[in-house]
């Protein structure tokens, strides 16, 4: 026989004052770590995909040290080699940024001055820099 004030889902108690303290201090200290715990999920999820890669050199009779040393510097060549392929074209793309930023900022002079013209109101606010592309005013002029 049941009783008729038992709950059909179970007993749960409502949260305490106590309970809603802790629950907010752990979020708030998971939240205080939050960089620290995302590295260890990072080198946990790292230490179990390149596992597989070091028991099958264990299986082949190498030592589990020199195993993740051969890994280890496997990987940092991979990365030496896409760094090698990846700087040649930053570099040229950093240069030519470069060579164009006075045009660019030249054509943002215009637009403004254009724009200054159209509205007169907003003219005033503008300050008047008949200067070039690196130019500094200086008190001393």
């Amino acid at each position: 026989m049941r009783r008729e004030n038992q709950s059909t889902e179970g007993d749960r108690s409502p949260l305490t004052f106590t309970d809603l303290v802790l629950l907010i201090s752990a979020r708030l200290l998971a939240w205080a770590l939050k960089s620290i715990l995302l590295l260890f999920a990072v080198v946990f999820l790292v230490a179990m995909v390149l596992n597989p890669i070091v028991a099958f050199l264990q299986r082949r009779r190498i030592h589990r040290g020199l195993a993740v040393a051969l890994l280890a510097l496997a990987l940092v060549a991979v990365f030496a080699l896409a760094l090698s392929f990846l700087i040649p074209p930053l570099l040229t793309q950093v240069d030519e940024l470069i060579r164009q930023t006075p045009k660019a900022w030249n054509r943002v002079q215009a637009q403004v001055q254009a724009f200054g013209q159209r509205y007169p109101s907003i003219q005033q606010a503008i300050p008047d820099s008949g200067q070039g592309f690196g130019h500094r005013r200086c008190a001393g002029r």
